[in-house]
Protein backbone atom coordinates (compact mmCIF):
# COMPACT_ATOMS: atom_id res chain seq x y z
CA UNK A 1 0.00 0.00 0.00
CA UNK A 2 1.26 3.52 -0.69
CA UNK A 3 1.13 6.07 1.66
CA UNK A 4 0.73 9.65 0.87
CA UNK A 5 1.55 12.23 3.05
CA UNK A 6 -0.07 15.67 2.72
CA UNK A 7 1.47 19.13 2.66
CA UNK A 8 1.36 19.79 6.33
CA UNK A 9 2.95 16.79 6.94
CA UNK A 10 5.68 17.50 4.21
CA UNK A 11 6.16 20.58 6.08
CA UNK A 12 6.99 19.19 9.72
CA UNK A 13 9.48 16.48 7.95
CA UNK A 14 10.87 19.55 6.26
CA UNK A 15 11.18 21.29 9.59
CA UNK A 16 12.08 18.63 11.42
CA UNK A 17 15.31 17.50 9.21
CA UNK A 18 16.26 21.01 9.15
CA UNK A 19 17.16 20.89 12.98
CA UNK A 20 19.60 18.24 12.17
CA UNK A 21 23.12 19.60 13.12
CA UNK A 22 25.51 19.02 10.43
CA UNK A 23 28.69 17.10 11.41
CA UNK A 24 31.47 19.27 12.92
CA UNK A 25 29.06 21.71 14.09
CA UNK A 26 31.14 22.92 17.24
CA UNK A 27 28.96 22.33 20.63
CA UNK A 28 27.37 24.78 22.41
CA UNK A 29 29.83 26.25 25.06
CA UNK A 30 32.09 23.74 23.78
CA UNK A 31 35.73 24.52 24.58
CA UNK A 32 37.81 27.34 21.96
CA UNK A 33 38.20 30.50 22.13
CA UNK A 34 36.46 33.17 24.04
CA UNK A 35 35.51 35.25 21.12
CA UNK A 36 32.22 36.33 22.39
CA UNK A 37 33.00 37.44 25.88
CA UNK A 38 31.18 34.62 27.90
CA UNK A 39 33.73 35.11 30.25
CA UNK A 40 33.25 38.16 31.44
CA UNK A 41 29.54 37.45 31.96
CA UNK A 42 30.26 33.83 34.32
CA UNK A 43 29.20 35.89 37.58
CA UNK A 44 25.55 36.47 35.99
CA UNK A 45 24.95 32.90 36.50
CA UNK A 46 22.56 32.08 39.38
CA UNK A 47 21.28 35.67 39.19
CA UNK A 48 17.74 36.80 38.32
CA UNK A 49 17.28 37.20 34.46
CA UNK A 50 16.90 40.86 34.82
CA UNK A 51 19.88 41.62 34.99
CA UNK A 52 20.67 41.06 31.45
CA UNK A 53 18.39 43.47 30.36
CA UNK A 54 19.91 46.05 32.90
CA UNK A 55 23.45 45.46 31.48
CA UNK A 56 25.09 46.88 28.49
CA UNK A 57 25.99 43.73 26.19
CA UNK A 58 26.98 43.27 22.84
CA UNK A 59 24.56 43.38 20.02
CA UNK A 60 24.44 39.40 19.62
CA UNK A 61 22.94 38.05 22.44
CA UNK A 62 20.23 35.04 22.68
CA UNK A 63 18.16 34.52 26.17
CA UNK A 64 17.42 31.05 25.97
CA UNK A 65 14.26 29.91 28.13
CA UNK A 66 12.89 25.81 28.99
CA UNK A 67 11.01 25.08 25.67
CA UNK A 68 12.39 27.46 23.30
CA UNK A 69 12.70 26.97 19.75
CA UNK A 70 15.66 27.96 18.36
CA UNK A 71 18.48 27.15 15.99
CA UNK A 72 21.38 25.07 16.27
CA UNK A 73 23.49 27.05 14.09
CA UNK A 74 26.61 28.11 15.66
CA UNK A 75 28.11 31.57 16.19
CA UNK A 76 31.49 31.90 18.45
CA UNK A 77 30.92 35.79 18.63
CA UNK A 78 27.28 34.92 20.30
CA UNK A 79 26.58 35.30 23.68
CA UNK A 80 23.94 33.37 24.83
CA UNK A 81 22.26 33.08 28.43
CA UNK A 82 20.34 29.77 29.66
CA UNK A 83 17.48 30.37 32.04
CA UNK A 84 16.15 27.62 33.88
CA UNK A 85 12.47 27.79 35.03
CA UNK A 86 12.43 29.68 37.77
CA UNK A 87 14.26 32.78 35.73
CA UNK A 88 17.72 32.51 37.34
CA UNK A 89 20.41 32.25 35.02
CA UNK A 90 21.96 28.58 34.40
CA UNK A 91 24.65 29.32 31.87
CA UNK A 92 26.39 31.46 30.07
CA UNK A 93 28.30 30.43 26.75
CA UNK A 94 29.56 31.28 23.54
CA UNK A 95 27.64 29.97 20.48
Amino acid sequence: MKRHINRLQYFFYILALSACEPAGTPAPGGGGADECGASRYQGYVGRDEAVIVASDLPVSVRILHPGDILTMEFKANRLNFLVDDSGRIDRVYCG
